[in-house]
């Protein structure tokens, strides 16, 4: 079968974008379709880890915002502060970042047209796009398209999806707040079941939104407006865009052939902390090295081993968390050790299910403390 790329890339987020730069690092042929023009605005808190960004052989300084330095949590009139290791959690607006890693995959992008389609034939894969009349023939498809992926619903998978729900707006407040605010983010528990509002900042504004974990119905607007007065920022002009979350809640099947499913189009959000661009990029990563190494049908076991299984036992401290914030909040968000091991999480240098067994030696060691200073 003749094709007109070696890959076809549908989604030019971190996933996409990440699966394009190593395939073409590789030497192959690969074309990013994507349904919007580039660069494109992006709903994201936009925290990016310093360990997501270290896997490329480039550097992402030009479109770091800042770099965070302190992380402070509200429950209630309660509240702590933590300082995060130097550089090791940065601040990007998602529109800037994904077009620069686009740019910088030197992949040929196809942009302001959409997927419709993706048929499997034999020894590749037909995928129809909008606005043209003949289907582009690619050895493989890597779907990247989103939490709604068009491809996987051309394949037949994903089809019992669990999602959350997060509400975001980008504010520009009096610069008094502004100015208290650069270098911190701020997280406050307690405003919406299974999740909490935020406040991430950026070079010239502040990024806010609340979100949930979970299904249902949930007052965002009101709580959102709520939490954000509290901390002296108005939302009555500002924008508020919704959109999914696909929480990661159980192995999955996130290839079927000759394609393959990466970042929220695999469902990869880890439902503890809502955040999905570690696993987009590392999920991006491993499909790319699944089609160079020709171990496309390992793909699904693969994911489902290095992010799935350890997304379980994020699911299980965000149970903990959600279901008591306010004792969590102070025997566990304020303690530093905790902190530390949740940044080495965020960075690749620890594992959930060690940051439990830590976890279990910290409250005991805790409780000790407790039962001899009475």
């Amino acid at each position: 079968m003749r094709v007109d790329a070696d890959v076809v890339v549908a989604g030019s987020g971190p996933a996409g974008g990440s699966a394009a730069s190593f395939l073409v690092q590789a030497g192959y042929k690969v074309l990013m379709v994507e349904k919007e023009r580039l660069p494109r605005y992006k709903i994201c808190a936009g925290g990016l880890p310093a360990g997501a960004l270290e896997q490329f052989p480039f550097s992402f300084a030009p479109v770091i915002e800042q770099w965070v330095q302190y992380m402070t949590f509200i429950h209630e009139q309660a509240q702590t502060t933590h300082r995060l290791p130097a550089d090791s959690l940065a601040m990007v607006m998602r529109d800037r970042f994904d077009h620069y890693l686009v740019e910088q995959s030197k992949a040929d992008v196809l942009d302001g047209h959409a997927v419709l389609d993706v048929g499997q034939e034999g020894e590749g894969v037909a995928i129809q796009i909008e606005g043209r009349s003949r289907p582009i023939r690619a050895g493989y498809v890597i779907g990247a398209d989103g939490p709604n992926s068009r491809v996987a619903r051309s394949i037949g998978l994903r089809r019992s999806r669990s999602m959350g729900v997060a509400l975001e707006a980008e504010v520009d407040p009096n610069g008094a707040v502004q100015q208290s605010l650069q270098g911190r983010v701020v997280i406050e528990f307690g405003k919406v079941d299974f999740g909490y509002a935020w406040i991430f900042p950026k070079s010239s504004h502040l990024s806010v939104g609340i979100g949930s974990m979970t299904k249902g119905t949930h007052s965002l607007p009101e709580h959102f407006t709520t939490s954000m007065k509290k901390m002296g920022i108005n939302l009555q002009s500002a924008r508020m865009k919704g959109h999914p979350l696909p929480i990661y809640i159980k192995p999955e099947q996130m290839h079927k052939g000759r394609v393959l499913l990466a970042g929220d189009a695999a469902g990869l959000v880890d439902p503890l902390t809502g955040e999905g661009i570690r696993h987009a990029i590392d999920s991006g990563r491993m499909a790319a090295e699944a089609i160079i190494q020709d171990r496309v049908g390992q793909y699904s076991k693969r994911i489902n081993l290095v992010i799935g299984r350890d997304m379980g036992w994020a699911a299980k401290l965000a149970k903990v968390l959600y279901s008591w914030p306010g004792p969590c909040f102070h025997w566990l968000v304020r303690n530093k050790y905790i902190f530390r091991d949740m940044i080495r999480i965020a960075n690749g240098l620890l594992s959930y299910k060690q940051a439990v067994m830590r976890l279990l030696l910290y409250t005991l060691l805790a409780l000790e403390r407790t039962r001899l200073e009475r």
